[in-house]
């Protein structure tokens, strides 16, 4: 995984199975069904995801490694030897990208474009940065796609500002000349050039940084992150981010995926289609629950529960101090109601609220 890219079809297998572990697919652990587009569980939990790795943004990620090593420590063991079989023979000389090669080497240079951007060429006497293949000086960056192929690859910064004429000018010519006003006065004899890291504040290459990045890339952070920190199990958790995302399978859920059920709510009796906003807020049976925790933990709790989502934004709060006991106390509800569906057995809400008090006392201790 860290040396060759991965074939679609394998991700894909890899998923399946990873998709089918997490559901209980094909066990008597679960329902089998998922609950959660595969794309929305891979993201991190900063933004609503449950946290598994992303296993193509995890491939890429170990994969730029290797092309940090070849441009930031060209001395290196491996970077020599990759230099001697496939680009120049002199550590010296700035790295040419050439097209031919193994797969690896194919591989790695799929990845160009994106190592391109995560980079920026510190340019000292410009020896040993490319002109057309890196990012440098103030952002500006002539970067050419396989497809596209420059004057002269081998093109360094420092000979094209010697001599201007080895550089076409016409498509670019406003930004060369530009280039060349910035770049003309501020190049330093007797010192070497430098990559940076620009994903990272150190300015050095880390798979985390780059996998972070990557998936990151153009994303919201989730209203919820800090749910991750509350002291409840993982268990609740997860099924807390379900819960906010409306994909647990109350009787609405399992409508829409025509799964036959026995129409009513099991908590209150009645005979009508169970959502989530009855279960947890609506229903006589929790309201009582919640006012009697409420008497418990009279702060940070609603006096009137609207929705789940109302309910979720409060438990989310990192500055209540209680959102431990609300999901704690709408993970009660959830199993109780469970037990009255598949096990036929029922508790009243003084034992419910006893068996919750002395959960949450032992999650405050173990968590």
């Amino acid at each position: 995984m860290s040396v060759f890219k991965l074939p679609a079809w394998v991700i894909k297998e890899i998923d399946k199975r990873r998709r089918n572990f997490l559901w209980g697919k094909g066990t008597d652990r679960g329902t089998g069904i998922p609950l959660l587009a595969w794309d929305r569980v891979c993201l991190p939990k900063d933004l609503g995801g449950l946290g598994v790795m992303n296993l193509r943004m995890m491939n890429i990620s170990l994969m730029l490694k290797w092309l940090w090593l070849l441009v930031a420590k060209p001395s290196s063991q491996w970077s020599t030897i990759v230099r001697l079989l496939i680009s120049s023979r002199n550590n010296t000389a700035p790295l040419t990208w050439n097209t031919l090669g193994s797969f690896f080497w194919k591989d790695l240079l799929s990845l160009r474009h994106i190592f391109t951007i995560a980079t920026t060429a510190k340019v000292e006497d410009g020896k040993k940065t490319l002109f057309w293949y890196a990012n440098w000086g103030a952002g500006h960056q002539f970067f050419f796609s396989n497809s596209t192929k420059p004057l002269n690859p081998k093109l360094t910064v420092y000979k094209a500002l010697s001599n201007p004429a080895e550089v076409s000018p016409r498509p670019w010519q406003f930004h060369i000349h530009l280039a060349f006003s910035l770049l003309h006065s501020s190049l330093i004899a007797n010192s070497s050039d430098s990559v940076v890291w620009n994903w990272n504040s150190t300015g050095l290459f880390s798979v985390k940084s780059a996998y972070h990045s990557l998936v990151f890339a153009g994303k919201t952070r989730f209203a919820g992150h800090a749910l991750w920190k509350v002291k409840v199990p993982p268990t609740i958790k997860i099924f807390s981010v379900l819960l906010f995302h409306n994909r647990i399978l109350t009787q609405d859920a399992l409508l829409k995926r025509n799964i036959p059920f026995e129409e009513g709510c099991a908590l209150c009796k009645q005979n009508l289609l169970e959502t989530a906003d009855h279960l947890f807020c609506h229903c006589s049976f929790s309201v009582e629950l919640w006012n009697r925790v409420r008497g418990f933990f009279p702060t940070q709790i609603p006096s009137i529960l609207q929705d789940v989502q109302t309910v979720m934004v409060q438990a989310f709060d990192r500055h209540n101090s209680n959102c431990a006991i609300i999901l704690t106390t709408i993970w009660a509800l959830w199993l109780e109601r469970n037990n009255r569906i598949f096990k036929r057995e029922e508790r009243g809400v003084n034992s419910i609220l006893h068996w919750l008090l002395m959960q949450h006392s032992l999650f405050e201790k173990a968590c």
